[in-house]
């Protein structure tokens, strides 16, 4: 007897599905001393523009400062007595010379930061550049020398005069900041950026930049009056 019965179709197949993608691999999170031989060798990275935008932003930001720390000094010096030998105590001395201590830390970065700049150079280059910066450096530090000669800072049975006074309190605030900014970056780098391994190139132009320092600059002088 024949069966009336039609047949199925069998049910279509299910195409396989795709794997999900992979992560990209994250680098492991870096040390302290490789993230200093990372900052280091970063900066072959800059593009030549860029590089060369820094240096001389860099050139003329230590020279305006040099130039507004001396102004700031002559000021000061005019109140506080036109002949004679002035000994402020430890006190009178960091409260008066705040600003001025301020600008000799922002000097000291500074210096590192241009030092830091001109290692990928060519030697000829970086001879050129280390004349520049340390016979202007010798030009501002004989000026500074002759202005504050006959003002001294006493701090207990010690007399120190006021520019070595300023200078180590601004070279102790210096190495403040490079820790800090130096351990921001090594967090930065271990928690936030350990995936990632190319940083894009800014997207502004050297004319955004001038303007950029030029304003930075000028608030200053307003902020200063």
């Amino acid at each position: 007897m024949l069966s009336t019965e039609t047949p199925r179709d069998s049910p279509p197949e299910t195409p396989p599905r795709n794997p999900p993608p992979e992560a990209p691999p994250r680098h492991p999170p870096i040390s302290f001393r490789k993230c200093m031989k990372y900052i280091v060798l970063s900066m072959k990275d800059i593009p030549d523009h860029f590089h060369y935008m820094l240096l001389a932003s860099g050139g003329a930001f230590l020279k305006f400062k040099a130039e507004k720390l001396t102004t700031q000094f002559d000021f000061k010096l005019e109140d506080l007595s036109d002949t004679g030998i002035v000994v402020l105590s430890f006190g009178e001395a960091l409260g008066v010379f705040n600003p001025e201590i301020t600008d000799e830390m922002t000097i000291m970065v500074g210096y590192l930061l241009v030092l830091l700049l001109i290692w990928p150079l060519q030697p000829v280059y970086q001879i050129s550049i280390m004349l520049i910066l340390i016979s202007e450096s010798l030009h501002y530090v004989l000026k500074l020398f002759g202005k504050l000669s006959g003002v001294y800072v006493a701090y207990g049975v010690f007399k120190l005069p006021l520019i070595c006074f300023t200078a180590t309190a601004a070279f102790a605030l210096s190495l403040f900041v490079c820790f800090m900014m130096l351990l921001m970056i090594y967090l930065i780098q271990r928690y936030v950026g350990a995936g990632k391994t190319k940083v894009g190139e800014p997207g502004f132009t050297f004319e955004d930049f001038s303007v950029f320092v030029q304003g930075m600059m000028g608030g200053e002088v307003e902020s200063y009056k």
